[in-house]
């Protein structure tokens, strides 16, 4: 199988090394405000395994060392927490700190922490947080890491609405999409690059064509997108505060009568509603010597 239109790379699959069998999805982590939450691939099990201090912005795992690195921009830090919420301790402080909607992704490949902040990609040892320092010059918010392609996604938080990829080295960046409405969350998979733009998500092939408004969840906003590298399947979360009926974590394959909230509203109440938040998949053993 080939990545999609315009993409000329072998898509790469899990291979089952690494002394784990093959690679399954384990758990959805996500964030709702304090909360650090987790639930089963199905939505069952939703359960609270931490309460920051200050909002977290957004999240990512890092299998190699069992823990959740998440961002704090009231205290401009990463931080880290184990899975089973104890621990929680700051990874790093960045020169420049971050902003509402900045994000973080983890590549256990390359055993890299990429993350949005100061007005530019950056990026940083994930073993201990050293080495830190700018992977784009440009003005990106929300990175996403893609194992199946080996490279790293941005959207530019400007009104060009680019959607950028880069080599996890800072080489070979390429300008995908410029143009249209401001994206905020991105993901990608096989097929293309997946990006949230208010309550839309939109799909656009590797080489900028073929833009498809591919789920609406009425109402609610995009908050965040992810996605499994066993099934190729999205999530997302969708929050509204002042449509609770709306908020959720919701899943599809590629189309709109597929995209089912796993979650209920109840799961949501309205006074806790935050206006970032992330998510992101554990698997049962590191994707990153898989591929």
């Amino acid at each position: 199988m080939r990545l999609g239109k315009g993409h000329g790379l072998e898509v790469r699959r899990p291979s089952g090394g690494g002394g784990g069998g093959a690679l399954a999805d384990l758990y959805i982590w996500y964030s709702n405000t304090l909360q650090l939450r987790r639930m089963d691939m199905d939505g069952g099990n939703d359960t609270l395994i931490f309460t920051a201090t200050n909002q977290i912005e957004d999240l990512a795992v890092d299998h190699l060392n069992s823990r959740i690195l998440y961002l704090d921009a009231t205290a401009n830090t990463i931080r880290s927490v184990s899975f089973a919420g104890t621990g929680d301790a700051v990874f790093i402080t960045p020169a420049g700190g971050f902003a509402a909607g900045d994000g973080i992704a983890i590549d256990e490949k390359n055993g890299y922490v990429y993350y949005s902040g100061a007005s530019r990609g950056q990026r940083c040892d994930l073993s201990d947080g050293g080495n830190q320092g700018n992977h784009t010059a440009k003005w990106v918010i929300r990175p996403y890491y893609d194992y199946t392609s080996n490279k790293l996604y941005y959207t530019s938080y400007s009104s060009s609405g680019e959607i950028l990829s880069i080599n996890p080295d800072g080489t070979g960046g390429v300008t995908i999409k410029t143009g249209g409405p401001v994206y905020r969350p991105i993901c990608a998979n096989a097929n293309g690059v997946f990006v949230g733009s208010g309550a839309t998500v939109y799909y656009w092939y590797f080489d900028g064509s073929g833009s498809i408004t591919w789920f609406t969840p009425t109402r609610g906003t995009i908050q965040d997108l992810t996605v499994s590298v066993v099934t190729q399947r999205i999530y997302g979360l969708s929050m509204n505060s002042t449509y609770p009926d709306y908020n959720g974590i919701f899943d599809f394959a590629g189309q709109a009568s597929a995209s089912p909230h796993i979650t209920t509203a109840a799961d949501y109440p309205t006074a806790s509603m935050s206006n970032y938040g992330g998510i992101c998949i554990q698997y049962n053993q590191s994707p990153g010597p898989l591929f």
